[in-house]
């Protein structure tokens, strides 16, 4: 701790400590491994017990400990800060420090040290310390804290004033790790943006485009947890969640609200917001808007809760309108689906349809003495594949099982449907239960699909889909068209409960 004898202002060591150090600093272009080493390079530069490094933001007037270094890599409080967060109104020593931007000597013997400082010095086992602003140009980034925990230790003024210097390096250090981090975050920010421009303009479902989006927000905001929600307009000024595959939470009309707060604000005055959710984290509301106007909105909250700056919110922004876009498409699509007893995800027919082709065949049936079979098959394992592949990729499975049913069932007879999620509906007319009929007929679909290489819309081969079957006819298992889908989903039941790649018939 004590300067050679050579040097006994200890200026020449410091000096080229400063030189070495500042090397050091300016050299790391990690915006929190330059953090790391300015406490690490000035602690042993000054031969000090501990180094705290505190950032500031003037317009939160708020403070947050980023990083620690003590000369044992333990002491009382190694690490235990990092993170936390102190307003300035609470300490007044901090406004000096940050906005006076003077440096602050204390001293644990000092008769005339404030209760406070007394109780803070004293908790961290503290008997000297030695705090300095961080600036650059006219900013202040934050401040360096000095502790000396073995002795009591007067700074000479040329320790003060090599400390003030070793500030100012680690201030260009910081700045320029920030300069770089930023240059990163917009290169990482146009491809995203033309990622979601692709994913829209080669027709992605909206699910996958939303799931998208809310990837590439999570990806720029790598140093937050972020949730990100989409809602929808549902009518009579109320609005939706959106929810996809990889969501959980209600969804749909009937659990619309009326937004209020930042969300209602961003609406009516067609901006983003930002402000804080019930439970303290940082939330930015920023509204979907198509041509027509506001369509929706995008909710976006964060922890640790903090502000976002003008070019995220920018950002966030154009990837909320790519999401509005695809939610729009969507509907477009829906409404033409529904119209044209399409299901649009798979290309099949809808269950609307689907019930009058079921209601016309078996009045059919009975009029002519014939029977309907009616297969009902759902994915093996989708959940599993959903968690291993991916929400798109189960998109793509099921898209790709539509392709397979229409190519392999009689054209202009056999009648293929989206029943649900991932079960799907099968109408054979004029199949009969005996021997080559129901039970064949569904064999013989099972394994054409067992040795089909099912494959994306983009040729990238997906592999082998096991389903399971139930299978039911009209008349020998239900008496009409109510009964008979009734009686297929349970021998489908039966055959889940039997294993993958099973097929039951219903019971007579």
């Amino acid at each position: 701790m004590n300067s050679d004898s050579s040097d006994n202002d200890g200026s020449g060591g410091s000096a080229f400590a400063i030189l070495e150090t500042g090397a050091a600093l300016v050299s790391n272009l990690d915006l929190e491994e330059a953090q790391a080493t300015v406490v690490q390079a000035i602690g042993a530069a000054l031969d000090v017990s501990s180094v705290g490094l505190w950032r500031y933001s003037r317009q939160r007037r708020l403070t947050v400990f980023e990083s620690f270094w003590s000369h044992d890599g333990a002491g009382p409080q190694h690490g235990d800060h990092v993170g936390m967060l102190v307003s300035i109104d609470k300490r007044p020593d901090f406004a000096v420090l940050l906005e006076k931007r003077e440096t602050i000597e204390r001293h644990l013997d000092d008769p005339d040290l404030p209760a406070a400082a007394r109780d803070i010095m004293e908790a961290r086992g503290f008997m000297s310390t030695l705090e300095a602003p961080m600036v650059v140009g006219d900013e202040v980034l934050g401040s360096l804290s000095l502790a000396e925990t073995r002795t009591a230790r007067r700074f000479t003024p040329a320790e003060r004033a090599h400390f003030t210097g070793l500030c100012t390096l680690a201030a260009i250090g910081i700045r320029n790790a920030e300069v770089y981090r930023r240059q990163e975050e917009q290169a990482l920010r146009a491809l995203s943006l033309l990622e979601s421009s692709r994913a829209v303009a080669v027709s992605l479902s909206a699910e996958q485009t939303v799931e998208n989006v809310k990837s590439q927000i999570a990806t720029l905001l790598a140093g937050i947890e972020v949730q990100v929600h989409l809602y929808v307009e549902s009518g009579d000024g109320k609005y939706a969640r959106f929810v996809t595959d990889a969501d959980d939470g209600p969804q749909g009309a009937e659990h619309a609200q009326r937004p209020t707060g930042p969300s209602q604000i961003a609406i009516s005055e067609n901006h983003p917001v930002q402000g804080s959710s019930d439970d303290g984290r940082a939330l930015l509301v920023v509204p979907l808007v198509l041509k027509d106007g506001v369509s929706g909105y995008l909710e976006l909250t964060g922890n640790p809760p903090r502000r976002f700056s003008d070019d995220e919110v920018g950002y966030v922004q154009t990837l909320a309108n790519h999401a509005a876009l695809a939610v729009e498409k969507a509907r477009l699509q829906r409404t033409i689906a529904r119209q044209s007893g399409i299901d649009v995800a798979t290309g099949l027919h809808n269950r609307t349809y689907f019930h009058d082709r079921l209601f016309a065949e078996i009045a059919r049936s009975y009029r002519y003495k014939e029977s309907v079979t009616l297969i009902m098959m759902s994915i093996d394992d989708v959940d599993a594949y959903t968690d291993e592949h991916g929400a798109s990729l189960r998109t793509e499975v099921l898209r790709a099982l539509g392709r397979f049913l229409k190519r392999n069932l009689r054209r202009r007879i056999d009648i293929a449907c989206r029943w649900s999620d991932e079960e799907f509906a099968i109408l054979l007319p004029n199949t009969t239960l005996g021997s080559g009929g129901a039970g064949k007929a569904a064999e013989r679909l099972r394994a054409t699909m067992k040795a089909y290489a099912f494959q994306t819309q983009d040729d990238e081969l997906i592999g082998e889909v096991s389903v399971c079957m139930g299978v039911a006819c009209y008349p020998d298992h239900a008496d009409d068209a109510l009964d008979l889908p009734e009686a297929a989903e349970e021998a489908l039941h039966r055959a889940r409960e039997a294993g993958t790649g099973r097929i039951k018939l219903a019971r007579v």
